[in-house]
Protein backbone atom coordinates (compact mmCIF):
# COMPACT_ATOMS: atom_id res chain seq x y z
CA UNK A 1 0.00 0.00 0.00
CA UNK A 2 0.78 3.19 -1.08
CA UNK A 3 2.37 5.34 1.93
CA UNK A 4 1.00 9.18 2.42
CA UNK A 5 3.61 11.83 1.57
CA UNK A 6 4.32 14.24 4.26
CA UNK A 7 1.33 16.88 4.43
CA UNK A 8 2.83 20.60 4.00
CA UNK A 9 0.54 23.58 4.29
CA UNK A 10 -0.01 26.50 1.60
CA UNK A 11 1.99 29.09 3.93
CA UNK A 12 5.12 26.48 4.63
CA UNK A 13 5.00 25.76 0.56
CA UNK A 14 4.93 29.24 0.02
CA UNK A 15 8.00 29.91 1.92
CA UNK A 16 10.60 27.91 0.21
CA UNK A 17 13.36 29.25 -2.25
CA UNK A 18 15.95 26.40 -2.82
CA UNK A 19 16.57 23.63 -5.33
CA UNK A 20 14.65 20.88 -3.25
CA UNK A 21 13.53 17.71 -4.10
CA UNK A 22 11.06 15.98 -1.95
CA UNK A 23 10.83 12.32 -3.22
CA UNK A 24 8.41 9.42 -2.25
CA UNK A 25 9.60 6.32 -3.89
CA UNK A 26 6.20 5.01 -3.57
CA UNK A 27 4.22 7.27 -6.04
CA UNK A 28 5.40 6.66 -9.84
CA UNK A 29 3.98 10.10 -10.99
CA UNK A 30 6.23 13.00 -12.02
CA UNK A 31 4.86 15.95 -10.86
CA UNK A 32 6.90 19.51 -11.99
CA UNK A 33 5.16 22.60 -11.29
CA UNK A 34 5.86 25.45 -13.73
CA UNK A 35 6.59 27.78 -10.95
CA UNK A 36 9.94 25.84 -9.79
CA UNK A 37 10.77 24.01 -13.00
CA UNK A 38 13.98 25.49 -13.60
CA UNK A 39 15.39 23.61 -10.58
CA UNK A 40 13.40 20.79 -10.72
CA UNK A 41 14.29 20.26 -14.68
CA UNK A 42 18.16 20.33 -13.74
CA UNK A 43 18.08 17.93 -10.93
CA UNK A 44 15.79 15.78 -12.85
CA UNK A 45 18.26 15.36 -15.77
CA UNK A 46 21.05 15.13 -13.24
CA UNK A 47 19.40 12.52 -11.26
CA UNK A 48 17.80 10.92 -14.68
CA UNK A 49 21.40 10.83 -16.72
CA UNK A 50 22.47 9.09 -13.87
CA UNK A 51 20.50 6.49 -12.85
CA UNK A 52 19.89 5.89 -16.83
CA UNK A 53 23.12 3.58 -16.49
CA UNK A 54 22.22 1.62 -13.45
CA UNK A 55 20.30 -1.33 -13.07
CA UNK A 56 18.19 -0.70 -10.81
CA UNK A 57 14.96 -2.90 -9.49
CA UNK A 58 13.12 0.69 -9.41
CA UNK A 59 12.59 3.77 -11.46
CA UNK A 60 13.87 6.20 -9.76
CA UNK A 61 11.78 9.30 -11.45
CA UNK A 62 9.40 10.59 -8.31
CA UNK A 63 10.29 13.99 -7.83
CA UNK A 64 7.96 16.01 -5.64
CA UNK A 65 9.50 20.15 -5.71
CA UNK A 66 8.72 22.60 -2.96
CA UNK A 67 8.08 26.08 -3.73
CA UNK A 68 11.03 28.44 -4.83
CA UNK A 69 9.42 31.58 -3.97
CA UNK A 70 10.63 32.47 -0.55
CA UNK A 71 11.57 36.25 -0.18
CA UNK A 72 14.63 37.26 1.97
CA UNK A 73 14.41 39.03 4.74
CA UNK A 74 18.21 41.10 3.83
CA UNK A 75 17.68 43.93 1.76
CA UNK A 76 20.09 44.90 -1.24
CA UNK A 77 21.75 47.40 0.72
CA UNK A 78 22.09 45.22 3.93
CA UNK A 79 25.83 44.72 5.35
CA UNK A 80 25.37 41.52 6.03
CA UNK A 81 26.08 38.84 2.99
CA UNK A 82 25.80 35.98 3.89
CA UNK A 83 22.42 35.08 5.33
CA UNK A 84 18.81 34.18 4.46
CA UNK A 85 19.49 32.29 1.42
CA UNK A 86 17.29 29.77 0.06
CA UNK A 87 19.79 26.94 1.05
CA UNK A 88 20.10 27.83 4.50
CA UNK A 89 16.48 28.23 4.95
CA UNK A 90 15.84 24.92 3.91
CA UNK A 91 18.76 23.79 6.54
CA UNK A 92 16.87 25.71 9.46
CA UNK A 93 13.35 24.51 7.98
CA UNK A 94 13.17 21.94 5.43
CA UNK A 95 13.52 18.55 7.84
CA UNK A 96 11.21 20.18 10.43
CA UNK A 97 8.64 20.81 8.12
CA UNK A 98 8.76 17.23 7.21
CA UNK A 99 8.59 16.06 10.96
CA UNK A 100 11.97 14.78 11.19
CA UNK A 101 15.48 15.89 12.46
CA UNK A 102 18.14 15.23 10.58
CA UNK A 103 19.20 12.52 12.75
CA UNK A 104 15.62 10.53 12.57
CA UNK A 105 15.61 11.82 8.84
CA UNK A 106 18.97 10.22 8.07
CA UNK A 107 18.11 6.72 9.62
CA UNK A 108 14.60 7.12 7.63
CA UNK A 109 16.16 7.95 4.33
CA UNK A 110 19.03 4.93 5.28
CA UNK A 111 16.12 2.50 4.79
CA UNK A 112 13.82 3.99 1.71
CA UNK A 113 15.32 6.91 0.66
CA UNK A 114 12.53 8.88 1.85
CA UNK A 115 14.15 12.52 1.32
CA UNK A 116 16.45 14.13 -0.89
CA UNK A 117 17.25 17.60 -0.66
CA UNK A 118 19.76 19.28 -3.57
CA UNK A 119 20.56 22.87 -3.34
CA UNK A 120 22.51 25.49 -4.55
CA UNK A 121 25.55 25.79 -3.43
CA UNK A 122 26.06 29.54 -3.44
CA UNK A 123 29.95 28.48 -3.02
CA UNK A 124 29.51 29.04 0.60
CA UNK A 125 32.12 25.51 0.92
CA UNK A 126 34.94 27.40 -0.81
CA UNK A 127 34.95 29.30 2.57
CA UNK A 128 33.60 27.48 4.92
CA UNK A 129 34.59 24.41 5.54
CA UNK A 130 32.06 22.38 7.36
CA UNK A 131 29.12 24.15 5.09
CA UNK A 132 25.85 22.10 6.74
CA UNK A 133 25.56 20.92 3.12
CA UNK A 134 28.86 19.34 2.51
CA UNK A 135 29.48 15.70 3.17
CA UNK A 136 25.78 14.33 4.37
CA UNK A 137 24.18 11.49 3.18
CA UNK A 138 21.48 12.12 0.13
CA UNK A 139 21.86 15.65 0.54
CA UNK A 140 23.45 16.97 -2.70
CA UNK A 141 24.59 20.98 -3.94
CA UNK A 142 25.80 22.41 -7.82
CA UNK A 143 28.96 22.49 -6.85
CA UNK A 144 28.87 26.06 -9.11
CA UNK A 145 27.26 28.99 -7.13
CA UNK A 146 24.09 27.60 -8.72
CA UNK A 147 22.19 25.90 -11.45
CA UNK A 148 22.21 29.13 -13.33
CA UNK A 149 25.60 28.83 -14.01
CA UNK A 150 25.50 26.15 -15.99
CA UNK A 151 23.76 27.94 -18.48
CA UNK A 152 26.89 30.24 -19.51
CA UNK A 153 29.26 27.53 -20.90
CA UNK A 154 31.36 29.08 -23.57
CA UNK A 155 31.90 26.08 -25.55
CA UNK A 156 28.06 25.09 -25.43
CA UNK A 157 27.24 28.40 -26.29
CA UNK A 158 29.20 29.04 -29.17
CA UNK A 159 27.64 26.05 -31.16
CA UNK A 160 24.09 26.97 -30.45
CA UNK A 161 24.53 30.32 -31.98
CA UNK A 162 26.87 29.00 -34.96
CA UNK A 163 23.39 27.96 -36.34
CA UNK A 164 22.66 32.08 -36.44
CA UNK A 165 25.78 33.72 -37.94
CA UNK A 166 24.31 33.42 -41.24
CA UNK A 167 27.79 33.36 -42.82
CA UNK A 168 29.49 36.08 -40.31
CA UNK A 169 33.38 35.99 -39.96
CA UNK A 170 32.94 37.53 -36.70
CA UNK A 171 30.87 36.28 -34.05
CA UNK A 172 31.34 36.48 -30.39
CA UNK A 173 33.60 33.42 -28.64
CA UNK A 174 31.88 32.84 -25.72
CA UNK A 175 34.39 30.54 -24.23
CA UNK A 176 37.30 33.01 -24.51
CA UNK A 177 34.58 35.43 -23.35
CA UNK A 178 34.10 33.86 -20.15
CA UNK A 179 37.71 33.03 -19.75
CA UNK A 180 38.61 36.66 -20.02
CA UNK A 181 35.63 37.91 -17.55
CA UNK A 182 37.15 34.79 -15.00
CA UNK A 183 40.67 36.55 -15.60
CA UNK A 184 39.52 40.00 -15.36
CA UNK A 185 37.39 39.40 -11.81
CA UNK A 186 39.74 37.08 -10.27
CA UNK A 187 40.87 39.78 -8.07
CA UNK A 188 37.38 40.86 -7.16
CA UNK A 189 37.11 36.51 -6.07
CA UNK A 190 40.12 36.69 -4.65
CA UNK A 191 39.19 39.70 -1.98
CA UNK A 192 35.36 37.78 -1.82
CA UNK A 193 36.89 34.98 -0.34
CA UNK A 194 39.28 36.67 1.85
CA UNK A 195 36.49 38.77 3.05
CA UNK A 196 34.12 35.35 4.15
CA UNK A 197 37.27 33.35 5.14
CA UNK A 198 38.17 35.93 7.49
CA UNK A 199 34.66 36.48 8.72
CA UNK A 200 35.74 40.79 7.95
CA UNK A 201 32.22 42.28 8.73
CA UNK A 202 33.26 45.35 7.16
CA UNK A 203 34.78 44.22 3.65
CA UNK A 204 32.04 42.16 2.70
CA UNK A 205 29.46 44.32 1.47
CA UNK A 206 32.31 46.05 -0.55
CA UNK A 207 32.81 42.74 -2.35
CA UNK A 208 29.81 41.13 -2.27
CA UNK A 209 26.72 40.24 -4.36
CA UNK A 210 25.13 43.57 -4.89
CA UNK A 211 28.87 45.18 -6.28
CA UNK A 212 29.38 41.87 -8.03
CA UNK A 213 25.77 42.78 -9.88
CA UNK A 214 27.21 46.16 -10.70
CA UNK A 215 30.33 44.73 -12.24
CA UNK A 216 28.45 42.05 -14.57
CA UNK A 217 25.18 44.19 -15.12
CA UNK A 218 25.67 44.62 -19.23
CA UNK A 219 21.76 45.96 -20.62
CA UNK A 220 22.83 49.31 -20.66
CA UNK A 221 26.15 49.42 -21.51
CA UNK A 222 24.61 47.15 -24.79
CA UNK A 223 22.04 49.51 -25.52
CA UNK A 224 24.36 52.59 -25.65
CA UNK A 225 26.81 50.24 -28.20
CA UNK A 226 24.01 49.65 -30.29
CA UNK A 227 22.54 53.05 -30.37
CA UNK A 228 26.21 54.17 -31.09
CA UNK A 229 26.88 51.27 -34.01
CA UNK A 230 23.86 51.77 -36.22
CA UNK A 231 25.66 51.21 -39.26
CA UNK A 232 26.93 48.51 -37.52
CA UNK A 233 30.96 49.46 -38.49
CA UNK A 234 32.11 47.74 -35.07
CA UNK A 235 31.96 44.16 -35.61
CA UNK A 236 31.33 41.27 -32.75
CA UNK A 237 34.93 40.91 -32.03
CA UNK A 238 35.45 44.51 -31.09
CA UNK A 239 32.08 44.48 -29.33
CA UNK A 240 33.67 41.79 -27.12
CA UNK A 241 37.07 43.33 -26.74
CA UNK A 242 34.83 46.19 -25.02
CA UNK A 243 33.10 44.36 -22.81
CA UNK A 244 35.77 42.95 -21.36
CA UNK A 245 37.58 46.13 -21.29
CA UNK A 246 34.43 47.37 -19.61
CA UNK A 247 33.78 44.53 -16.62
CA UNK A 248 37.89 44.68 -16.30
CA UNK A 249 37.85 48.81 -15.64
CA UNK A 250 34.91 48.21 -13.37
CA UNK A 251 36.50 45.56 -11.40
CA UNK A 252 39.57 47.58 -11.03
CA UNK A 253 37.40 50.36 -9.45
CA UNK A 254 36.02 48.03 -6.88
CA UNK A 255 39.49 47.28 -5.63
CA UNK A 256 40.56 50.79 -5.99
CA UNK A 257 37.76 51.69 -3.33
CA UNK A 258 38.29 48.75 -0.81
CA UNK A 259 42.39 49.49 -0.96
CA UNK A 260 42.35 53.30 -1.21
CA UNK A 261 38.87 55.45 -0.86
CA UNK A 262 37.42 53.20 1.75
CA UNK A 263 41.24 53.43 3.03
CA UNK A 264 42.05 49.57 3.67
CA UNK A 265 44.90 49.37 1.79
CA UNK A 266 46.38 46.39 -0.47
CA UNK A 267 45.09 43.54 1.75
CA UNK A 268 46.10 41.14 -0.64
CA UNK A 269 49.24 42.08 -2.82
CA UNK A 270 49.30 40.04 -6.25
CA UNK A 271 51.31 37.07 -4.76
CA UNK A 272 48.21 36.93 -2.09
CA UNK A 273 46.00 36.89 -4.55
CA UNK A 274 48.00 33.78 -6.55
CA UNK A 275 48.26 31.78 -3.46
CA UNK A 276 44.38 31.68 -3.63
CA UNK A 277 44.21 31.40 -7.21
CA UNK A 278 46.59 28.04 -6.44
CA UNK A 279 44.66 27.04 -3.26
CA UNK A 280 41.58 26.83 -5.23
CA UNK A 281 43.08 24.12 -7.50
CA UNK A 282 44.76 22.49 -5.51
CA UNK A 283 41.43 22.24 -2.64
CA UNK A 284 38.86 21.93 -5.39
CA UNK A 285 39.78 21.96 -8.66
CA UNK A 286 38.75 25.01 -9.85
CA UNK A 287 40.74 26.46 -12.86
CA UNK A 288 41.38 30.30 -12.88
CA UNK A 289 39.65 30.30 -16.26
CA UNK A 290 36.08 28.98 -14.59
CA UNK A 291 36.04 31.48 -11.62
CA UNK A 292 32.62 32.73 -13.69
CA UNK A 293 31.42 29.19 -12.13
CA UNK A 294 31.26 30.33 -9.07
CA UNK A 295 30.38 33.84 -8.96
CA UNK A 296 26.24 34.28 -8.18
CA UNK A 297 24.71 32.54 -11.29
CA UNK A 298 21.56 35.26 -12.04
CA UNK A 299 24.17 37.93 -12.06
CA UNK A 300 26.11 36.26 -14.53
CA UNK A 301 23.40 34.68 -16.55
CA UNK A 302 20.74 36.96 -16.28
CA UNK A 303 23.15 40.57 -15.74
CA UNK A 304 25.73 39.55 -18.05
CA UNK A 305 25.20 36.93 -20.47
CA UNK A 306 22.00 37.81 -21.83
CA UNK A 307 22.32 41.10 -22.36
CA UNK A 308 25.61 40.63 -24.80
CA UNK A 309 23.72 37.44 -26.70
CA UNK A 310 20.53 39.91 -27.23
CA UNK A 311 23.01 42.62 -28.97
CA UNK A 312 24.45 39.49 -30.86
CA UNK A 313 21.47 38.99 -31.98
CA UNK A 314 20.54 42.30 -32.97
CA UNK A 315 23.62 43.01 -34.83
CA UNK A 316 24.21 39.28 -36.93
CA UNK A 317 20.40 40.23 -37.79
CA UNK A 318 21.11 43.41 -38.88
CA UNK A 319 23.65 42.41 -40.90
CA UNK A 320 21.49 40.09 -42.70
CA UNK A 321 19.26 42.50 -43.34
CA UNK A 322 21.58 44.68 -44.73
CA UNK A 323 23.69 42.44 -47.20
CA UNK A 324 20.07 41.11 -48.34
CA UNK A 325 19.65 44.67 -49.58
CA UNK A 326 22.01 44.04 -52.44
CA UNK A 327 19.49 41.52 -53.69
CA UNK A 328 16.45 42.00 -56.46
CA UNK A 329 13.36 42.98 -54.35
CA UNK A 330 11.57 39.88 -54.81
CA UNK A 331 14.72 38.09 -53.40
CA UNK A 332 14.57 40.65 -50.45
CA UNK A 333 11.34 39.71 -49.41
CA UNK A 334 12.05 35.80 -49.36
CA UNK A 335 15.79 37.11 -47.47
CA UNK A 336 13.32 39.00 -44.83
CA UNK A 337 11.03 36.58 -44.02
CA UNK A 338 13.62 33.68 -43.67
CA UNK A 339 15.51 36.21 -41.37
CA UNK A 340 12.83 36.83 -38.71
CA UNK A 341 11.89 33.68 -38.98
CA UNK A 342 15.11 32.90 -37.57
CA UNK A 343 15.89 35.44 -35.03
CA UNK A 344 12.11 36.49 -34.65
CA UNK A 345 10.20 39.80 -36.03
CA UNK A 346 9.66 41.25 -32.91
CA UNK A 347 11.87 42.27 -30.21
CA UNK A 348 9.60 39.93 -27.75
CA UNK A 349 10.02 36.73 -30.17
CA UNK A 350 13.76 37.56 -30.33
CA UNK A 351 14.00 37.85 -26.50
CA UNK A 352 11.81 34.36 -25.97
CA UNK A 353 13.76 32.72 -28.89
CA UNK A 354 17.30 33.75 -27.04
CA UNK A 355 16.09 32.61 -23.58
CA UNK A 356 15.01 29.46 -24.90
CA UNK A 357 18.25 28.72 -26.32
CA UNK A 358 20.42 29.65 -23.40
CA UNK A 359 18.62 28.22 -20.50
CA UNK A 360 18.89 24.48 -22.33
CA UNK A 361 22.44 24.89 -22.12
CA UNK A 362 22.55 23.41 -18.87
CA UNK A 363 21.76 19.92 -20.37
CA UNK A 364 25.04 20.16 -22.80
CA UNK A 365 26.75 20.49 -19.41
CA UNK A 366 25.22 18.07 -17.28
CA UNK A 367 25.74 15.29 -20.45
CA UNK A 368 29.16 16.04 -21.13
CA UNK A 369 30.13 16.23 -17.49
CA UNK A 370 31.88 19.44 -17.09
CA UNK A 371 33.85 19.33 -13.97
CA UNK A 372 31.71 20.24 -11.86
CA UNK A 373 29.09 18.38 -13.08
CA UNK A 374 31.74 15.58 -12.88
CA UNK A 375 31.66 16.17 -8.78
CA UNK A 376 27.90 16.36 -8.66
CA UNK A 377 28.24 12.87 -10.63
CA UNK A 378 31.26 11.52 -7.99
CA UNK A 379 28.74 12.41 -5.15
CA UNK A 380 25.67 10.29 -6.33
CA UNK A 381 28.52 7.43 -7.06
CA UNK A 382 29.71 7.74 -3.28
CA UNK A 383 25.89 7.47 -2.27
CA UNK A 384 24.13 3.79 -0.99
CA UNK A 385 21.14 3.52 -3.33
Amino acid sequence: MARERSKFSKEQIEGLLASVIFQDVYNGVVAIHEDYKDDQKFWGEVFFTFFANKDLNRKYIPFYPLATNYVSNTTENSNHEDCDTGSDFVKDNFLSFAGLTYQESTKYRSVNLRLIICVDADSKYLYQPKVWYLNQPYIFHTHAYSIENYNSIGKFLNKEFAKYSLGAIHTIDFEQLFKDFSTALSSLFCYWLYAFENDYKDLQPLVGKKVQKEVMEMELFCKNMQNDNKNLQTDLVNFQENIIAEITKRAKDVIVNIEITQGFGQLLDETEKQKKIAQLKSSHNIDENDLFLYFKGHWVFEEFLLPIVNYQFWYLKEKALQNAKTKTDKEQEIAKKQINNQFGETVLETTTKIKTIVEQIYKDSIHSKISPIDKIYQDLESTSW
